[in-house]
């Protein structure tokens, strides 16, 4: 699905996770994204790579909520701030809960939609 509102792409996305919606989450980054993986800044990029990355984030079956801290934008960039916390259920039962506060990096699309060209899912932790 493309979000062409840029107010409901975090929103989309907290969506399609819960749903499970592989292609729906990828759907919601453009061709060239930087996906930082971890805490400690490791990063991959391309949409094999982040597909990748997301298929074995959605393999626990995670629960997301999803609050904006800001969006701003300026002609056919955007960033955002939010925080976030996943909720899933390991292979042993026992359930997990891990948040953050993200910071993403938006551009609009020759279509009119907005995708994720950075996301960092840690970016706004105090180091």
């Amino acid at each position: 699905m493309a979000v062409f509102d840029l107010k409901q792409l975090c929103s989309e996305f907290t969506k399609a996770v819960n749903a499970g919606d592989l292609d729906a989450v990828c759907n919601l980054y453009a061709a060239d994204a930087l996906f930082v993986t971890g805490p400690n800044d490791e990063a991959v990029s391309g949409s094999s790579a982040v597909r990748e990355v997301l298929a074995g984030f959605l393999a626990s079956r995670p629960v997301m909520e999803f609050e904006h801290a800001y969006v701003f934008q300026t002609g056919d960039t955007a960033v955002a701030r939010g925080q976030w916390k996943l909720t899933s259920t390991g292979p042993d039962g026992a359930s997990s809960v891990i948040s953050g506060n993200s910071i993403e990096v938006l551009r609009r699309q020759a279509d009119g939609s907005w995708r994720y060209v950075i996301d960092h899912p840690w970016g706004a932790e105090v180091r």
